[in-house]
């Protein structure tokens, strides 16, 4: 396959996956860069720990398969590398907030991304909610 049809068919899936219901926030570049760099970390982690050695054969095979940069296995920190990962759920949860989508469907997916209301939130202009 050329690479405009490997890209029209990741297009094709895209559309499809947004039109079952997929946040459209979840394919953006950067969510799909830092996703699939927060789990080839992950994978990294796992397997030099199992090798015993960040040298071991299987290890380097691993980086060579890599489609980024290796430093993105150990640059920036865990805790940046998640931040990044977690931008598109936040810009969801945001575009959520500002549709007046139900609180306890927010709740829900803060608690199953075991993500803060401030973190989300933060520096945003929260509307008044109606009270009942």
């Amino acid at each position: 396959m050329t690479p405009d049809q490997l890209n029209g068919g990741e297009q094709l899936r895209e559309k499809r996956e947004i039109e079952a219901g997929y946040p459209p926030e979840a394919f953006s570049e950067d969510a799909l860069l830092w996703t699939y760099i927060l789990e080839m970390r992950r994978q990294y982690q796992e397997l030099a720990h199992t090798a015993g050695a960040t040298n071991d054969v299987s290890v380097q095979n691993f980086v060579l398969r890599l489609l980024v940069d290796t430093k993105y296995l150990t640059e920036p920190s865990d805790a940046e590398v998640l931040k990044l990962a977690n931008a598109w759920k936040i810009a969801y949860l945001q575009r959520l907030r500002n549709e007046k989508v139900d609180e306890s469907y927010i709740s829900a997916y803060l608690k199953a991304w075991d993500l803060k209301p401030d973190e989300v939130f933060a520096n945003v202009a929260i509307s008044p909610q109606p009270t009942r």
